[in-house]
Order: structure tokens, then C-alpha cells, then sequence
């Protein structure tokens, strides 16, 4: 069971606290993770990520924040040695205050030379959705085992990128955010890299999704159409008002695709949730225009840089992207939080999805050609 202890860094395996840390092998690297995703609502115009990771094995902490808006993205990277502050949850510009575990969450990027700049705090509205730990084994070989929990929220505050300031308020700027830690397997989809992340058939949709009450939080892969490999997720209501989470047993989606996309982009369709108390929930999907892209949090590597890397004492950078230039575009490949609307009868929601397919799945052959991450 988690609690807001586990909004903190420090812990050392995807089991409790009182367990000893595992070592690092071949492409598994034990992560930490803080993770925000963020969407100003109805329009779904903008949208944003920040992160920070914490490597025990290796010393390192890095993070990353970015901001998308009309077709382009901004972003700022840093990573620093962990040296004697392993537990500091900052880098560079970038610093996440946990001023209340499950509760309060402060995202300060300091003005740097990216231009993105940004001080936001995270309300936790609803009950965190429990994930549960995924373990992946092949020949008796632990491969993966990570820990992961959501919550859905709302943040206030302000954004700054390309010489504007934006101010978001609770009542438009809905979100979420992620809290992992575990073995996790490398993710390597940069051109060239020599040892690039090999995906067998596979669909993923990672969603997080809420109401004005009630927040809808799954990850799915299947190895083939209604072949589930891994389901974790539930549905919780808002915080002090009770009521336990309710777990998500069952996913069914019809998914629309815009086939002329440069990657696999989802123009809409439709979920059905099956819930562990019988119920079902049918949700019915529409595309916003916010979409952000996680290569620019240096997911899968850019420009030869990775999660976790050593790039010295202290390193930043930064990048701004134009989705209209094919030449960005084929960097950023698919991997992405898309901003979406939800109803469910006369209610309204909204949320992001990240999912995707590779070659061999059986579903949805019009964009399977396209990288899936």
C-alpha cells in the first residue's frame, strides 16, 4: 500500500524500503521517477511535461521540463552528480518541492538559457491510482520491476517560453502525475544507437483521464488484440470524501488514427472500462490540438544523450521544435502525451493518452509502419 511517504525519493527498490537495493545489469538501470503532465482545457492548446529521475547505481539526477503550444515545443534538459544531495529532487534550473505527499507539489524552473520558465503548483484533487508493480522476466532473468502510481489534479500558477508569460489557474489547467521507482529497462529509439530498444508485437496506451469527480487512470500492452500482457489501473473520486480506489480489469478500445501523420497520432474513438465490482464504464474520445512529445524529456535518447548518462558535475540543454519541419518531426517519432476530450454521456472530462503500436500486432495497420516510441 502506498502513502505519501512514497512522494519522496529514497527508495531503493520497487519493494518496500526495508529491502536491499538491486544492482544494475546490462539494459536495466534502477530509476526513480517523478513525472508531470499538464493540459489547459476546453481548448487543449497547451500542454507540458516536467520530470526528474534519480540513479542510484550510477550518482545521477536528471530531469527535464517542456511546453508545447501551436504546433511547436521547448524544451530544457539537465542532469548533475548526485555527489552528497542523492535525495534533492532539483538540477540546475530545475527544483519539484513535495510541500505535502499526495497533496501539494511545486514545479520551479529557475530562467535559464532555454527560455522555458516555470513556477506551478500541483493540487492533488483525487485519490492516487495504484498501478502495481510490472515485472518482466524471460529465462528466468528479472528484467523489469517497477512500482508506479497516479494521481489526477489540477495546477495554478505560471509558464514562461518563448518571451511570453502564461498564467494557468485550477478551474482550466487539469493534469497529472506519476511517482515510480524500480528496475526499469532502457528505453533506446535514437537512429544509430548501438543498442537500440527492440519492440516485439505489442500495443501500449498509458491514459490519464478525470471528471470534476472521478479519476480514470490504466496502462495496458497487449501482445496481440484482447492479449494482455500487463492492465494496471483503477478509478478513484476525489480526496477526503472516501472511498477506495476501484481496480480497472479490463480495457477495450477502438481507437481512430490520422493515417497522413508523420507518427501514430489518435484523432479519436472509443474506451470500455471494466471495473473489479462488475461495473463498466463506455467513454467516447476526441483529439484536442495539445500534444506533447517526451523525446524532448530525453525519452529513448537525443542527440546521444539518455536517461541517466553522466554528462559531468552539472550539463543542460535545450531544444525548440517545429512540428510542421519533417526533419523534427522524424526525431520525435510517436512517443507522446495527446490531449485529449471525454464524455461519458452529458459528462465532460479530459486527460492525455500515450499509446502506440509496432509491426505484428494485428490492429490498426494503417500507422503500424510508423515508429511506435
Amino acid at each position: 500500500m502506498i502513502t505519501p511517504q512514497d512522494d519522496f525519493f529514497g527508495h531503493q527498490t520497487a519493494a518496500p524500503l526495508h529491502e536491499p537495493a538491486a544492482d544494475d545489469s546490462g539494459m536495466t538501470v534502477f530509476t526513480e521517477r517523478f513525472w508531470y503532465t499538464g493540459q489547459v482545457v476546453p481548448g487543449g492548446r497547451l500542454a507540458f511535461n516536467v520530470g526528474m529521475g534519480r540513479y542510484p547505481g550510477r550518482g545521477i539526477v536528471d530531469g527535464y521540463a517542456g511546453v508545447s503550444m501551436d504546433g511547436r515545443q521547448f524544451d530544457y534538459q539537465v542532469s548533475r552528480h548526485a555527489g552528497d544531495r542523492p535525495l534533492d529532487p532539483e538540477a540546475g534550473a530545475l527544483r519539484i518541492e513535495v510541500q505535502a505527499g499526495f497533496d501539494r507539489h511545486r514545479l520551479v524552473v529557475a530562467p535559464n538559457a532555454s527560455g522555458v520558465a516555470m513556477d506551478l503548483l500541483f493540487h492533488g484533487r483525487m485519490v492516487p491510482n495504484e498501478e502495481g508493480r510490472e515485472l518482466i522476466r524471460k529465462d528466468g532473468v528479472l528484467y523489469s520491476d517497477v512500482n508506479r502510481f497516479v494521481q489526477l489534479g489540477r495546477y495554478e500558477g505560471w509558464i514562461e517560453f518563448d518571451g511570453r508569460r502564461h498564467a494557468v489557474d485550477a478551474d482550466t489547467c487539469w493534469g497529472a502525475r506519476d511517482r515510480s521507482w524500480g528496475r526499469r529497462l532502457e528505453l533506446r529509439t535514437e537512429a544509430g544507437d548501438a543498442a537500440p530498444s527492440r519492440f516485439p508485437p505489442m500495443f501500449y496506451a498509458f491514459a490519464c483521464l478525470q471528471f470534476e469527480d472521478e479519476a480514470l487512470h490504466f496502462f495496458l500492452k497487449e501482445k496481440a488484440p484482447g492479449q494482455v500482457r500487463f492492465l494496471g489501473g483503477s478509478r478513484s473520486g476525489r480526496r477526503g470524501q472516501g472511498g477506495a480506489p476501484v481496480p480497472i480489469v479490463g480495457v477495450t478500445h477502438a481507437l481512430d488514427w490520422d493515417a497522413s501523420a508523420p507518427s501514430q497520432v489518435v484523432t479519436g474513438g472509443r474506451l470500455t472500462l471494466a471495473f473489479a465490482d462488475g461495473s463498466t464504464r463506455a467513454l467516447s474520445l476526441r483529439a484536442l490540438p495539445g500534444r506533447y512529445f517526451l523525446k524532448g524529456g530525453l525519452y529513448g535518447g537525443l542527440d546521444g544523450w539518455n536517461h541517466g548518462d553522466d554528462k559531468g558535475p552539472l550539463h543542460a540543454g535545450a531544444r525548440r521544435w517545429d512540428f510542421a519541419d519533417p526533419a523534427d518531426r522524424a526525431l520525435l517519432r510517436s512517443l507522446a502525451d495527446q490531449v485529449l476530450e471525454i464524455r461519458d454521456g452529458a459528462r465532460i472530462g479530459y486527460g492525455a493518452l500515450q499509446c502506440g503500436l509496432s509491426p505484428g500486432y494485428g490492429r490498426y495497420d494503417e500507422v503500424a509502419h510508423l515508429p511506435p516510441m
